[in-house]
C-alpha cells in the first residue's frame, strides 16, 4: 500500500493558463520535434550509406588500441571546431574555392626566404627609380633639341600632327597617343567651361536703334518704348490708389462731436423711461441645457447593430456591381487614359517651356532684383542721315555692366547712399557767464 502511495501522481489543478503550463509535462513532446528538426537539417540517409557489411578481417595495424588515451584524443579533431563542420544536406554552391597566397605567407616559408625576396624588392623598386630618371632626362634633351629647331612664328608651331585622323579618336585615347608623342596636352578646367547663362555676352540691338533705320523698325521701337512706360505708369497710379487714396482728406476727418455720438450709440438717453424686457437676475437659465448620459438597452444595440450590418451588405453589393459594370466600361476606360495622357504631355511641354523661358532670366544673386535697362531710342526729328549728326543715346559702359548682370557673371547692385548722423554740438554755459542765484 505505501508502495502504490509513493508512485501515486499528485493532483494539481490546471484551471488558468499558468497552471497548466506549469504542471503539465511536454518533454516528449519536444524531445520528438527537436529530433524531427535535427534529422531535416542534416537529411534522411537510406541504411546502405549507413551501414556497410564487412566483408574482411580488420588488420592490427588500424586497430588503434595500442594507442595511449592522450594519444587517441590528439588524433581526434578538437570539439572547438565542431561548429564549422557541415552537417546540411544541402550541397555546397561554389564547388571551386581558389585560395591565393602572397610571396612569404605560405606555411612552408622560412624567415630566410623572407628575407631573401624583401631584398629582391628592394632591388626592384631602385632599378626602377633609377630607369625613371634617366628617361625623363632623355626626354628632356629631347625637348630642348626640338624647341631650338622650330619656327615660332609657323602656322603648325605647338600642333602635334598624328598618324592617323582625329575625328575616330576617343579623348581618352586621344590624350594617350600625344603623350606617347612626346606631346603633353593640358586638360582644361572644367570652371573654365561651365558657362553661368545661355544669353549671348552680347546682344543684338533692335534695328530701330541704328542711325539709319526703315520705318518699320522705328515705329516698332517707339511702341515698344510706349508699352514700357504704359505700364511703369499703371504701377504708379496702383501704388497711389493703395496707399494716398486709402485715407480721407482732412475737410472729411471725424470731429470730436461725430466720435462722442458714435461712442454713445446704444447707451440710455437720461429722461426717458428703460423698459427691461430681459427676465430677472432671480430666474436663470442655461443657454446650453445639461445633458443625461442615458445608456442604450439592449435591445437598442441590437437594433443599430442590425441596421450596420444591412448598410454594410448593401455597400458590398453595390462595390460588386461596379466591378461588373467596369468590365464593360474598358473601352471609354481606355479613352478617358488616353485623355489623361494628352494632358500630361502638355503639361510636360509647358513645363519644359517655363523652364527653358528661366533659363534666359536672371538668378536671384543678391537682395536686389535685375532690373532690365530702358531702350536706346531716337525720336523721328533727331534721326540724321550721318552718324556725324546722329543725337547720341545711352552708355556704353552702363550696358555692359547690365549685361554682365544679366548673365550671372556679377551680383545685382544697387549704389548704396552713406548716411552719416550728425553730430550735435554740445550746448554749456561758461564759467564766467553762471549766475548763483539763491
Amino acid at each position: 500500500m505505501a508502495s502504490n502511495m509513493s508512485t501515486r501522481k499528485k493532483r494539481v489543478s490546471k484551471k488558468t493558463k499558468t497552471s497548466w503550463r506549469k504542471n503539465t509535462d511536454v518533454a516528449d513532446v519536444t524531445e520528438f520535434l527537436e529530433a524531427k528538426r535535427t534529422k531535416e537539417i542534416r537529411g534522411v540517409k537510406k541504411n546502405e550509406e549507413v551501414f556497410t557489411i564487412d566483408t574482411e578481417a580488420r588488420k592490427i595495424k588500424d586497430i588503434d588500441l595500442f594507442l595511449s588515451r592522450k594519444e587517441r584524443a590528439r588524433s581526434k579533431p578538437l570539439k572547438c571546431f565542431t561548429a564549422m563542420i557541415n552537417e546540411s544536406a544541402v550541397s555546397d554552391p561554389v564547388i571551386k574555392r581558389n585560395t591565393v597566397t602572397k610571396p612569404g605567407e605560405g606555411k612552408g616559408v622560412s624567415n630566410i626566404i623572407k628575407k631573401q625576396m624583401s631584398l629582391k624588392r628592394l632591388k626592384k623598386e631602385a632599378q626602377s627609380l633609377n630607369d625613371s630618371k634617366k628617361y625623363s632626362a632623355k626626354k628632356a634633351s629631347a625637348n630642348i633639341k626640338t624647341h631650338a629647331v622650330q619656327d615660332v612664328w609657323d602656322e603648325n608651331y605647338g600642333k602635334v600632327t598624328l598618324p592617323i585622323d582625329e575625328q575616330w579618336l576617343n579623348p581618352k585615347t586621344l590624350v594617350h597617343t600625344i603623350e606617347h608623342f612626346e606631346k603633353k596636352i593640358g586638360k582644361k578646367s572644367t570652371f573654365s567651361r561651365k558657362k553661368n547663362s545661355v544669353l549671348p555676352a552680347v546682344d543684338a540691338p533692335h534695328p530701330g536703334e541704328s542711325y539709319n533705320p526703315t520705318l518699320e523698325d522705328h515705329q516698332d521701337l517707339l511702341q515698344q518704348v510706349a508699352d514700357h512706360e504704359m505700364k511703369l505708369i499703371k504701377q504708379e497710379k496702383h501704388i497711389e490708389r493703395v496707399t494716398t487714396k486709402m485715407f480721407c482728406k482732412k475737410k472729411d476727418m471725424p470731429t470730436e462731436e461725430s466720435k462722442m455720438k458714435e461712442m454713445a450709440e446704444g447707451l440710455p438717453i437720461p429722461g426717458e423711461e428703460v423698459v427691461d424686457e430681459e427676465m430677472s437676475d432671480s430666474e436663470y437659465k442655461a443657454l446650453n441645457p445639461p445633458v443625461l448620459n442615458k445608456k442604450k438597452t439592449l435591445k437598442k444595440r441590437k437594433n443599430l447593430k442590425k441596421v450596420k450590418d444591412e448598410q454594410m451588405q448593401r455597400f458590398n453589393a453595390k462595390m460588386e456591381k461596379k466591378k461588373v459594370a467596369d468590365i464593360y466600361r474598358l473601352k471609354k476606360l481606355d479613352e478617358e487614359m488616353a485623355a489623361e495622357k494628352v494632358v500630361m504631355d502638355q503639361n510636360k511641354e509647358q513645363k519644359i517651356k517655363i523652364l527653358k523661358e528661366k533659363e534666359l532670366q536672371p538668378k536671384k544673386m543678391s537682395n536686389f532684383n535685375f532690373v532690365a535697362p530702358e531702350l536706346d531710342f531716337n525720336l523721328p526729328k533727331d534721326i540724321r542721315g550721318t552718324v556725324r549728326q546722329v543725337k547720341t543715346e545711352g552708355n556704353i559702359l552702363a550696358d555692359r555692366f547690365k549685361s554682365m548682370q544679366k548673365r550671372n557673371v556679377i551680383e545685382t547692385r544697387v549704389r548704396q547712399k552713406k548716411i552719416r548722423p550728425k553730430m550735435k554740438p554740445k550746448r554749456f554755459v561758461k564759467a564766467s557767464h553762471k549766475t548763483n542765484v539763491k
